[in-house]
């Protein structure tokens, strides 16, 4: 069966759906986060769990941002979004012992990892 190619148009309709794709996983993965991080505290949260609401800062600063075609960046601006992720040392001192890590954004793009696929077959062309 010969198949009849397109070009031009048939390229930017793929790069079109491709980039649907990777802006619907980056939005949810943003959403899961937010989600993970949305219980309101007192108490901090423990080690190896999301971290709770404090006062909302980190929530609020969740950002999946779109800056060309097949890009797409999720995290916050935040400083201790990454402190929270990966653990801390107290004030900086290394030679104290390393704070439990709460993550929050790479629990939720492994989960949505798995299944990626279907932000892209779930489109039509």
């Amino acid at each position: 069966m010969p198949i009849k190619w397109h070009g031009d148009k048939a390229e930017k309709r793929m790069r079109r759906y491709a980039s649907r794709g990777v802006k619907q996983t980056a939005n949810a993965v943003r959403d899961g986060a937010k989600l993970r991080i949305s219980i309101p505290g007192p108490p901090p949260a423990p080690p190896h769990e999301p971290p709770h609401i404090d006062q909302g800062d980190l929530i609020a600063s969740v950002r999946a941002l779109h800056p060309v075609d097949l890009i797409s960046v999720v995290g916050t601006d935040k400083d201790y979004g990454r402190f929270q992720e990966y653990g801390w040392h107290q004030m900086g001192d290394k030679t104290t012992p390393l704070k439990g890590p709460r993550p929050w954004l790479r629990p939720e793009w492994e989960l949505l990892r798995k299944n990626w696929a279907k932000h892209f077959t779930d489109q039509k062309l």
